[in-house]
């Protein structure tokens, strides 16, 4: 009897069905009924329909503690299906951000591709020569930020550094101003996408293939500077195997493709 009163009063009873059959013999006890009259705030449906019979009390008891422990092992396998649903996913998710990590932290370990500027030596004239030959893509350098004004120090020798290595180029800076104007003179359609832009940073991405497809020509970023003149860079793609070639564009190591230095 103690054991019975003890489960009544507990969610345990329904994880122990093999103890009913041993119990059966408690369940006419004025302690037990007082309890079930206890437990009917929980279940008063189940419980009134139990005490309908008072002289049946000791059979309808048992059904009703075998069909709630019935459900309650369905129940708790639902529980433990959906938690070893969450668990997988979990797992799935761990593993994914782990090889997420793994290749953005391979990605900053691997070193640059080998670069051989010797495959790009000017073999249709001499650097001493005046007179040289040329090339599809224009001899146009283009640049942009905000403004002169304020580039950073450690940019501020980028422009001449470029200026300096190719004399016979010419050199166009573009500032946010001079980029909204570029698309407003030539490319009208584009102006009120490009003025919806959310961040200026997104305008000087666009601006850059308006003004290279407009005059052709180079565009570097401000943080890429030069180590010699690209005179062989752009001849290379005179060459007859490239001949339906139209731009050149930087492949970074880790990145791919990028906007921070191509020609057209």
């Amino acid at each position: 009897k103690r054991l019975c009163t003890h489960y009544l009063h507990t969610p345990v009873l329904y994880r122990h069905a093999g103890k009913l059959s041993s119990l059966s013999t408690a369940l006419q006890s004025d302690t037990l009924v007082h309890n079930l009259l206890m437990y009917k705030k929980r279940r008063p449906s189940q419980i009134d329909t139990m005490f309908a019979d008072a002289s049946s009390n000791n059979e309808e008891v048992t059904i009703l503690l075998e069909e709630q422990n019935n459900g309650g092992s369905s129940s708790t396998r639902r529980h433990h299906h959906r938690s070893k649903r969450v668990k997988t996913f979990q797992r799935v998710v761990y593993i994914c951000g782990i090889l997420i990590l793994f290749s953005k932290i391979k990605s900053r370990c691997t070193p640059p591709k080998a670069f051989n500027l010797d495959e790009y030596t000017n073999s249709s004239y001499s650097s001493q020569t005046l007179d040289k030959p040329k090339t599809r893509i224009p001899k146009i350098i283009h640049q942009s930020y905000k403004s002169l004004d304020t580039l950073p120090k450690v940019w501020a020798s980028t422009p001449s550094r470029w200026k300096s290595l190719h004399p016979d180029y010419e050199y166009k800076f573009w500032s946010d101003d001079d980029n909204r104007n570029l698309i407003q003179q030539y490319y009208p359609w584009f102006l009120e996408t490009y003025d919806d832009y959310p961040a200026p940073i997104q305008r000087a991405d666009a601006a850059r293939y308006f003004a290279v497809l407009h005059y052709g020509g180079i565009y570097a970023d401000m943080d890429i500077l030069p180590i010699r003149s690209v005179d062989a860079l752009l001849e290379h793609l005179d060459l007859q195997q490239n001949g339906e070639k139209e731009m050149i564009v930087a492949e970074t190591y880790n990145l791919g493709l990028t906007n921070a230095l191509f020609a057209a």
